[in-house]
């Protein structure tokens, strides 16, 4: 007579099912550890490597323990839920703008970005799945490739590139520059959640604001005015959710909401002509900024409900309409290759149905980061790492780029394994309170 397996208990909650098959094979944690290893190297010498690093991570998703137990019913009512249903629903308007984009037959981001959200998704919960001592490996692993990043950048800020310059030595010297710049961006939302690991024990946190120093010489020294800006932001919402972490992740993520339904009303009452004014006075980058901010506008105004479609914008940079800029002397194209603004960039290409896809994600990711924030130190890892993204989100962020929403998903990978837990009975991890339930 042969004994039916049991069906695992129904008191198991999913992700203590998820805890429960990566703690059976090992190997999976441990690949997860040298992925973050190896982040120091993409971020000096290959930035959009993160892609494919992010990818190879989805090799440890526990996909077992999704197999024996049937995908939960995600509610709108519920943060995974509007997570979901937000991704989901941005991935499908931009698979059906292309029937409205001028540039259809050239965007590979209809299937470019469903995709990488897919994979995305299967590598938060590849690292969510990590638990007991695999975890804290894992930890050490962050802290360790975060604190070599820091280090490395710093040495090539200093020194001009040394690196690069020795193992390529026949590349130019500004495309490395940008390279790196690139790979700051890396360090600049990566490093608050190995700050919450160190600081959050007496002992090691001196090390761990000697790290956030670290990492604010590499982006200084870079040469790149958007990374010491989103490194400055990513200080403050991290210092300020320190003193009040409940306050300040509320403040944070209306900053976010604000800037998703604001943005679009300010580029639309702001002409080219007014920018073009504007802009004299400022540095030539800001200017360009500000202009494309005010074409995008235009664009927005003409189209608020469906946008221009996927790539629209790359549509209106292969117009070239070139504009003066009156205080700098060139003349330039009022729309680049985006508008270096994400949430322009949503209005102008998927529209208010991109927007309120948007939204709904950034509703389920606030419910989720107060649910998830058991102490200052979390609170104070999502509000850095948050502020620093709405930094680069408003001035320089691409929708399409798919290193940099790769790079979001890894962030989101290292913010589990940065949450706080403490052991329970049997070995088991249990989290503390959330924060906001706190009397």
């Amino acid at each position: 007579m042969t004994m039916k397996r049991p069906r695992p208990s129904a008191d198991l909650t999913l992700g203590q099912e998820l805890i429960a098959a990566a703690a059976k094979l090992r190997w999976r944690p441990a690949f997860l550890s040298f992925l973050l290893g190896a982040l120091p190297f993409i971020a000096v010498f290959a930035h959009r490597g993160v892609a494919p690093l992010t990818a190879a991570a989805l090799i440890a998703a526990p996909w077992g323990a999704w197999r024996r137990r049937r995908m939960p019913a995600f509610s709108l009512r519920t943060p995974s839920g509007q997570i979901l249903w937000g991704l989901t629903g941005l991935a499908g308007v931009t698979a059906l703008s292309a029937l409205w984009s001028p540039a259809r037959g050239e965007a590979d981001e209809i299937w470019e970005f469903p995709l990488t959200v897919l994979v995305g998704v299967g590598v938060v919960a590849a690292f969510g799945a990590i638990g007991g001592a695999p975890r804290i490996r894992a930890r050490a692993a962050l802290v360790a490739g975060v604190g070599l990043m820091a280090a490395l950048l710093a040495f090539e800020g200093l020194t001009g590139g040394l690196l690069r310059g020795w193992l390529s030595p026949q590349a130019r010297q500004d495309l490395n520059a940008v390279s790196l710049g690139r790979g700051a961006v890396i360090l600049v939302v990566l490093i608050w959640p190995a700050a919450a690991i160190l600081t959050r024990s007496a002992r090691w946190r001196p090390f761990g604001f000697g790290l956030i120093a670290l990492s604010g010489v590499a982006a200084l020294t870079l040469g790149f005015q958007a990374n010491l800006g989103a490194f400055l932001a990513g200080l403050g919402g991290f210092v300020a959710a320190l003193r009040w972490p409940c306050a300040a992740l509320q403040a944070t993520f209306a900053l976010v909401f604000a800037a998703l339904a604001l943005s679009p009303l300010a580029a639309v009452f702001l002409s080219v002509e007014q920018a073009l004014a504007i802009g004299a006075e400022l540095p030539l980058t800001w200017a360009q900024r500000l202009v494309a901010a005010a074409k995008a506008g235009e664009e927005i105004a003409a189209v608020p409900l469906l946008g221009g479609g996927v790539e629209y914008a790359r549509h209106l940079a292969s117009e070239r309409e070139l504009v003066a800029f009156p205080g700098h002397g060139v003349s330039e194209n009022v729309m680049p290759l985006h508008p270096h603004n994400l949430f322009l960039h949503i209005w102008l290409e998927l529209g208010a149905l991109g927007a309120a896809c948007a939204a709904l994600l950034c509703a389920g990711l606030r419910g989720a980061a107060l649910a998830a924030s058991r102490d200052r130190f979390d609170a104070a890892m999502i509000a850095g790492l948050l502020t620093a993204f709405l930094f680069y989100a408003a001035t320089e962020w691409s929708l399409w780029q798919v290193w940099r929403i790769a790079l979001l998903f890894l962030c989101a990978g290292a913010v589990h394994i940065a949450l706080h837990k403490r052991a329970g009975r049997a070995g088991h991890e249990q989290r503390p309170p959330a924060i906001g339930d706190r009397g």
